[in-house]
């Protein structure tokens, strides 16, 4: 057996027939490693090994791990790859390394994964399309109370930060269209700006995001808590839906509230825009009104409340799916609520450019 230090690796060679004497020799070195973040067994020049060697490996695993050291097995043959599964403890410090696959393969894969994603999604968007036509239309139950307790968390409770953040936006706005405006003498003109800008862009699209970060990962963390502790297949098990009493409740909840936040954004950021009107570049309150008003028309208006009804569905949607899709423990409920903060953030931006696209194109209502 020879060793070849390669970086933070250590490769170990074994060669020939591995005995019971070859195995103490192997659990000895393994056992002396220090200052290695891999160590990697190549089996390319093995004829044969016996239990033995399977049981340093399996052993030399865990005392290797204590030490935040992973061993991979290199180089073997596929019935040596069956015998080494037959280890009595596998660990997850311990593997075979993958093989270098190519590009085109990688890019496959992930494809066909996220295809899979999109399809599973338009099924669960299709259950609950079902589950409320069951509820509205056919007398099913439903959880009383659940709907008000879900308004008051998702949308009650929120406007706050909403409505900071909305006086920001209006503030910047106007900073930013009163430098501009100034130059060409045409001051007046920093009320349409941030008017139209709060009402048709930035009221509907920051309200969504700020719901995503907060309503859509509180809503993926309960139900994926749920999900790890049973929960879900015990209400199952009862004969309740889970999609009918918890996800139907939640999706009714942000698609009320988001538009009522996105009216009060727009409301508030163009307040935030008068303060900068009246304070910084001395238009008075009731001539800045006046501009507001004749610029910001009933279209634009419902231009930015009809993009929040798809905001809020998209965040409640993805939300309740990744919160239901989840699989492992405690760090799986945390991938899952950051897949659906990711996911619903990256949903919206996409929406608002095409919403954006067809009303400037076709225009009108939209």
């Amino acid at each position: 057996m020879r060793s070849e230090t390669k970086g933070k690796q250590l490769w170990l060679y074994l060669e020939g027939e591995l005995s019971a004497q070859e195995a103490t020799t192997l659990h000895k070195e393994l056992k002396s490693i220090s200052g290695h973040q891999e160590v990697i067994l190549d089996f390319s020049a093995v004829e044969s090994f016996d239990s033995s060697i399977i049981a340093v490996i399996s052993i030399c695993v865990e005392e290797l791990a204590q030490r935040n050291i992973v061993l991979h097995v290199e180089n073997i043959t596929d019935a040596q790859e069956e015998a080494l599964a037959l280890m009595p403890a596998k660990h997850d410090n311990f593997g075979l390394s993958p093989e270098k696959e190519s590009i085109l393969f990688t890019l496959g894969e992930s494809t066909l994964k996220k295809s899979r994603d999109v399809l599973l999604y338009i099924r669960f968007c299709a259950r609950i399309a079902l589950e409320t036509f069951r509820i509205m239309f056919m007398g099913k139950r439903y959880a009383k109370g659940e709907l008000t307790n879900q308004s008051v968390a998702i949308g009650v409770n929120a406007f706050p930060i909403i409505a900071l953040c909305s006086v920001l936006i209006g503030l910047v706005l106007g900073f930013q269209a009163a430098a501009q405006m100034t130059e060409f003498g045409g001051i007046e003109y920093v009320a349409n700006l941030v008017g139209v800008g709060m009402a048709r862009e930035f009221g509907p699209l920051m309200t969504a995001i700020v719901l995503a970060g907060r309503s859509g990962s509180a809503m993926a963390a309960e139900l994926g808590t749920m999900q790890v502790q049973e929960e879900l297949d015990a209400l199952r098990v009862m004969g309740l839906d889970p999609e009918r009493y918890l996800v139907v409740p939640r999706m009714f909840a942000i698609i009320i509230m988001g538009p009522g936040l996105t009216l009060l954004s727009i409301l508030l950021g163009i307040f935030g825009g008068m303060l900068i009107g009246v304070f910084y570049v001395d238009m008075t309150a009731l001539f800045y009104a006046y501009r507001t008003i004749t610029a910001v028309g009933p279209n634009d208006i419902w231009h930015g409340v009809w993009k929040s009804f798809v905001f809020s569905y998209l965040i409640g949607s993805i939300a309740c799916y990744c919160g239901m899709q989840i699989q492992g423990g405690a760090s799986g409920v945390g991938k899952a609520t950051t897949k659906a903060v990711v996911m619903s953030i990256f949903m919206i931006i996409f929406a608002d450019s095409i919403a954006t696209g067809l009303s400037t194109v076709v225009g009108g209502w939209l």
